[in-house]
């Protein structure tokens, strides 16, 4: 978590936790809230992600996880995730967490996390972010990002503007440029 690391024994809300896995791509917060809705077995919840792609479609996606981190045997494709956001957008609350750039917990925990600016999150979504010249792009709202060294660099993302709506979806971005560098080709992808 960018500043907002959550620590054993924090007291969080399910909203907390949701902003904390959307925004941010907190692998606690994801097993939090799998562990709890599968009454206390991860596994269940799992079952339950696999029972809602095939429900909604999703022929071309199967979870191994809650959390989104790299198995072999977990694989999805960007029509499945249209999908899957397409219905995400219609439940309350979704596009509210989503579109949030910057969030406290409304459980601060001031005696462990004394520093208040230090206890917040920010939207991994740099493209929300005015200050970046290179990637800002007016009218985004989140969706969620994804970088894995084996899955590479992986963007949802929604954004509006002149009365038009549009939802990207970029899968499999490499991490680096031929050169061995650091490169966000996703970021490019969904500016263009």
């Amino acid at each position: 978590l960018r500043y907002g690391n959550i620590l054993d024994g924090d007291v969080l809300t399910y909203n907390d936790l949701l902003y904390a896995m959307m925004l941010t791509s907190s692998v606690e917060a994801a097993e939090t809230i799998a562990y709890h809705i599968g009454g206390e077995d991860v596994s269940v919840f799992v079952e339950m992600m696999n029972k809602k792609a095939a429900e909604l479609g999703m022929d071309s996606t199967k979870f191994t996880n809650a959390t989104g981190m790299y198995n072999a045997e977990q694989y999805t494709t960007a029509r499945d995730m249209m999908i899957l956001t397409q219905y995400a957008l219609n439940k309350s609350h979704f596009e509210d967490i989503c579109a949030t750039y910057i969030y406290t917990p409304s459980v601060p925990n001031f005696d462990r996390h004394p520093i208040e600016e230090k206890w917040r999150w920010f939207n991994s979504n740099i493209m929300m972010d005015e200050e970046n010249e290179n990637y800002y792009y007016r009218g985004t709202k989140g969706i969620k990002t994804g970088n894995l060294e084996l899955g590479g660099r992986n963007i949802v993302a929604m954004a509006g503007r002149d009365g038009h709506n549009y939802l990207v979806i970029g899968m499999r971005a490499p991490i680096n440029d031929e050169d061995g560098n650091t490169a966000f080709y996703h970021l490019d992808d969904a500016k263009q």
